[in-house]
């Protein structure tokens, strides 16, 4: 999977850039985070607006099954992938170069 991440805003310290720690790459898994745990905290920041383009290969299979693969602000998501499926559909179009 690529990640093509576009900034639509200026990213500085204050609105919390990101930061490329050199060698980061031989340190293992990390502990997960929530990016849900304080919502209300990014409202205290300057909008930090972003477009993020997601690029997998078209035979990608879902590996759980018993959650949305895309969760919408608000609530809801996309149809679940039932586990080994193929992810495809409106919400996973093929994009052709």
């Amino acid at each position: 999977m690529t990640t093509c991440w576009i900034g639509l805003d200026d990213s500085t310290t204050e609105s919390g850039c990101v930061h490329y720690v050199p060698g980061s790459h031989r340190w293992g898994l990390l502990p997960k985070g929530s990016l849900t745990e304080d919502m209300d905290a990014v409202k205290k920041d300057k909008p930090r607006r972003a477009i993020v383009l997601n690029f997998m290969h078209p035979e990608t299979r879902s590996g759980d099954g018993r959650k949305p693969l895309l969760q919408f602000v608000g609530g809801g998501g996309v149809p679940l992938v039932r586990q080994g499926a193929v992810i495809e559909g409106d919400y996973f179009p093929i994009v052709l170069a």
